[in-house]
C-alpha cells in the first residue's frame, strides 16, 4: 500500500504533485514531515466519508509542542455549519470565520474531483503553496462537509522548520497569493468576489504582522503593505475590521507592532 517515488528534490509542491499523479485511493489527505495524525482517527474518517462522499472535507487539528501542551487550531468550522450547504454558504461562512483555512493538511479531498479539475500545486518552489491550492479547491467543489472528531496535529516552534522563520521570500510568496486571489476575484463571479477579497484580507492582516521579521527587505516589505492596504476593508470578521481601523488610525508600522505585542 505505500509507494515510495525517487526523483529530484524540487521543492514541496512537486513532491505533493508527485504523490498526486499515483494515488489510486478514493480520497487523498497531506501530512508534512514534521507533523502526525491522531491516534485511531484514521478509521473513524473512512466510515464517515462513505455515508457523504464530499468533494471537501474540513479536519480538525490542534497545535502541539514539545512540552506536550496542546491546543486546537481555532478555524471554528464544524459540521453543522458546512454539511448539506450550498458552495456559496460555505464560502461565506468560510469568509466571516475567525481566519482563512489556507492549510491544505487540515483537509481531505476526493481524489477524483482533484484530478478531473486539474487542481496541483504550483510548481515554483513558493512559501505557503497551499493558500492558493486551497482557494482553487474552494471555489471549485461541488460539496462539503466537515468531520468533528480529532485528526491533524501540528508540531510547533521545531528548530529549523520552514515556519518557524519568516523572510522576504516568504512574505513576497504570500503576496503572490493576494495578486493572484484578486486578480481571480476581479474575474470570476461577481457574487464570490467579496469573499475571496475576505481571504485575502486576513492573509493580509498576517503580512502586516510578520513585517518586523523581516529584517532584511523591510522597506521592499512595507511598500507592498502600502499598496495591498486597501484589501482590509473586505475583511469580514471583527478581528480583521479592528486591525483595519488600527492602521487606519496609527498606521502600517505601529500597528503591526502592536500586533506583535499583543501576540507575545
Amino acid at each position: 500500500y505505500i509507494q515510495v517515488i525517487h526523483q529530484k528534490n524540487l521543492g514541496l509542491s512537486c513532491a505533493r504533485n508527485a504523490g498526486l499523479k499515483v494515488a489510486s485511493g478514493k480520497y487523498i489527505a497531506f501530512v508534512d514531515s514534521d507533523d502526525k495524525i491522531t491516534q485511531g482517527s484514521l478509521q473513524k474518517i473512512i466510515s464517515w466519508v462513505e455515508k457523504t462522499k464530499a468533494d471537501i472535507y474540513f479536519m480538525q487539528a490542534k497545535k502541539f509542542y514539545s512540552n506536550g501542551y496542546k491546543v486546537d487550531l481555532g478555524d471554528g468550522i464544524n459540521h453543522k455549519n458546512i454539511y448539506g450547504r450550498s458552495k456559496r454558504e460555505v464560502i461565506k461562512f468560510i469568509a466571516k470565520s475567525k481566519k482563512y483555512p489556507g492549510s491544505a493538511c487540515t483537509k481531505l479531498y476526493r481524489r477524483a474531483f482533484l484530478i478531473e479539475a486539474g487542481l496541483y500545486f504550483p510548481n515554483d518552489r513558493r512559501y505557503s503553496e497551499d493558500l492558493g491550492f486551497v482557494r482553487d479547491c474552494l471555489l471549485t467543489a461541488n460539496s462539503f462537509d466537515c468531520i468533528d472528531i480529532p485528526y491533524y496535529e501540528y508540531r510547533q516552534n521545531r528548530e529549523g522548520s520552514i515556519t518557524n522563520s519568516f523572510s522576504i521570500k516568504k512574505f513576497n510568496d504570500i503576496v503572490t497569493f493576494l495578486s493572484d486571489s484578486i486578480e481571480i476575484a476581479d474575474r470570476g463571479e461577481k457574487e464570490y468576489k467579496k469573499y475571496i477579497l475576505s481571504f485575502v484580507a486576513y492573509e493580509y492582516c498576517i503580512l502586516l504582522w510578520h513585517l518586523s521579521d523581516v529584517t532584511k527587505g523591510y522597506d521592499e516589505a512595507y511598500s507592498i503593505l502600502l499598496k495591498y492596504a486597501w484589501v482590509q476593508k473586505y475583511g469580514m470578521n471583527i478581528k480583521i475590521k479592528c486591525i483595519y481601523l488600527c492602521t487606519k488610525l496609527l498606521g502600517i508600522r505601529y500597528t503591526s507592532c502592536l500586533l506583535k505585542k499583543m501576540k507575545k
